[in-house]
């Protein structure tokens, strides 16, 4: 009892004080614990100290608060664990989950050893194919989140993850684009694009190369001509997504990548549109994948 407001409550967890410019009024709140449910009652007192008849009862799940609170964590791991460097090829999943795995705990900046790191598993459908066997062609970022590797390996590999616990789990099938964007990734996205238009390449002059090759071309002029003073930024992520059980787009070749002069961007538009592909930026990542296909037009005409 007191002279004081709750302002702020969370799953295990009340905030007391006073909230500015908002009028004190009396109240009490009473705990209950019931086995794994913690019951929480809370109502203004009236003039004699009484609780009133409108009380507020919220009922917290010891387990289901410790279980998001765990989730949280793992996605703020996700977003805060940064990997320098992934340079593998011809990988199946099993094996960039191990990869990812030791990076997340090698790289956690979490100070207690018995909680570093992030826990990864795949779980394929009962039946049916291995999908810790699906391989990715290349595995090359810089200086990329976990949760963006993640996100990276698992699009490549025609599956998708989800946070369950303290548990990152991998599952069949291609997560929905419905998730928005964070506004540190929208940042980031800003960022990518302002080097597409201000990394001027002087000279490229190549023939016969396969877009595997062009997009390393790009890389190693972006990271030359990057005028970014901090060494361990500069560049940029280009990665190649092959549709899943289709031909690896990375082999399509173009016959003439002759160009002067001209920004990143302009020259990663051309290389696109020689080898029949489309780029997006997700994120601090330049995603190349296959154009969309298009439909053929419904022939309306009357005979």
């Amino acid at each position: 009892r007191g002279s004081v407001c709750i302002y702020a409550t969370s799953a295990g967890q009340i905030t007391i004080g006073e909230r500015k410019g908002e009028a004190m009024k009396p109240f009490s709140f009473i705990y209950k614990l019931d086995d794994d449910s913690l019951i929480e009652s809370l109502g203004f007192l009236d003039k004699a100290n009484n609780l009133r008849d409108k009380t507020e009862i919220v009922t917290w799940k010891r387990s289901t608060a410790l279980s998001l609170a765990a989730t949280e964590q793992v996605k703020q791991k996700l977003n805060n664990i940064i990997i320098p460097e992934l340079n593998n090829y011809d990988l199946p999943l099993t094996d960039c989950v191990k990869v990812l795995r030791t990076y997340a705990q090698k790289l956690d900046p979490e100070p207690d050893v018995n909680r570093k790191g992030v826990n990864i598993v795949i779980h394929g459908k009962p039946g049916e194919p291995d999908i810790g066997e699906r391989k990715i062609k290349r595995l090359m970022l810089r200086n990329v989140s976990l949760g963006e590797a993640l996100k990276h390996v698992c699009t490549a590999t025609g599956v998708s993850y989800k946070v369950d616990g303290n548990i990152v789990v991998i599952t069949p099938g291609l997560a929905p684009d419905q998730q928005a964007a964070t506004p540190a990734e929208l940042a980031a996205t800003e960022q990518v694009k302002q080097k597409l238009n201000h990394i001027i390449i002087p000279e490229l002059n190549n023939y016969d190369l396969p877009l595997t090759d062009c997009v390393k071309v790009l890389r190693i002029r972006a990271q030359q001509f990057d005028p970014e003073p901090d060494v361990n930024r500069k560049g940029v992520n280009i990665v190649i997504h092959s549709r899943p059980g289709e031909p690896d787009i990375g082999e399509r070749k173009i016959k003439r990548l002759m160009l002067r002069n001209v920004s990143l961007g302009q020259a990663l538009k051309h290389v696109c549109t020689a080898t029949g592909v489309a780029y997006k930026v997700d994120g601090n990542i330049v995603v190349i994948c296959d154009a969309p296909k298009t439909r053929p037009k419904a022939n309306t005409s009357l005979k």
